[in-house]
């Protein structure tokens, strides 16, 4: 095992020098995407490079690896170079791992994601829309493949490094640049990023509001029906949505993999309550962390906030 895991060390080392010598690899893998991101992020107004620029990075370290890994390996098969491989005594294993890889990973696990919603649908089969999200299975036993053979899992979703171990590399979420709002404790008012879903924790969300007489500020769109809201104080937001009448944002959903509403109230000052699935770990002291599917906790959580 030590000669195996020498020779890859060997291999990873040789594949490095290989690309760095490479003037056309390493100018259109690595010189050009950084001219992209200086070009587009200079052109791109100031309130939209919190979106964009990660977006381009995230593009450019895709089409890096995954792309140029494919086309390598192929290139690789044609010339006859892999067959010449199996003729030394090199093992396949230790080739190949010199060409290791990681992942960049801002969702949950197809796998994950199905077993959550099937159980939540399991305990609650009346709310339908549980059932409406599910991903091919060979794309999800492809996707766990390719998980399991990564060297490492680059994520900044706590809930997911988390699931990855010792092989997840937490970052941190960045927090768009926001004006602080100064929250006022005995609002009646709760904002809800949504969309109003299942998924999402629109169900609690409704009971917690009925329970403890609040209006509920609408962010997202409502896919749970016209009537869904009836009987509870709502209004509808525009983008600037952010203010002090608002108590609390909360987000108690199952599955969250963008929690773009949270780091903005997470920026303004406001209070956040929201399930681990939102991926916020415990970094910021103003989030309050609860169970998915449980309006009792939301409704202590809110009692112990407004």
């Amino acid at each position: 095992m030590s000669d195996a895991v020498a020779l890859g060390w060997r291999q990873f080392r040789l594949e490095r020098k290989q690309f760095w010598r490479n003037p056309t690899a390493a100018f259109f893998d690595f010189l050009l995407p950084v001219v992209f991101l200086l070009i587009i992020g200079s052109l791109t107004p100031a309130s939209d490079r919190d979106i964009i620029i990660p977006g381009i990075a995230g593009m450019n370290v895709m089409a890096s690896t995954f792309n140029a890994i494919a086309m390598n390996m192929t290139f690789r098969r044609e010339q006859g170079l892999l067959k010449r491989m199996r003729g030394t005594p090199m093992p396949t294993g230790a080739y190949l791992g010199g060409r290791t890889f990681d992942v960049v990973l801002t969702r949950q696990p197809l796998a994950y994601l199905h077993q959550s919603l099937d159980e939540a649908l399991a305990r609650f089969p009346e709310r339908r829309l549980l059932g409406d999200f599910r991903a091919p299975e060979d794309l999800v036993a492809a996707e766990a493949e390719a998980l399991a053979a990564a060297d490492r899992i680059i994520t900044p979703h706590a809930e997911i490094a988390r699931r990855f171990g010792k092989r997840a590399v937490l970052l941190p979420w960045l927090l768009p640049r926001t004006e602080r709002v100064s929250p006022c404790g005995t609002s009646g008012t709760i904002a809800f990023p949504g969309p109003a879903a299942a998924r999402k924790g629109a169900y609690e969300v409704r009971e917690a509001a009925r329970a403890l007489g609040l209006t509920v500020l609408l962010i997202g769109k409502s896919l749970e029906g016209p009537d869904f809201w009836e009987g509870i104080p709502t209004r509808r937001s525009d983008d600037d949505w952010l203010s002090e009448e608002i108590g609390a944002v909360v987000q108690p959903a199952v599955v969250e993999d963008q929690p773009r509403a949270l780091l903005r109230a997470i920026a303004a000052g406001l209070p956040v309550i929201a399930t681990a699935a939102c991926g916020l770990g415990d970094a910021y002291p103003d989030v309050t962390t609860i169970p998915a599917l449980d309006a009792a906790a939301l409704v202590d959580a809110l009692r112990d906030r407004l």
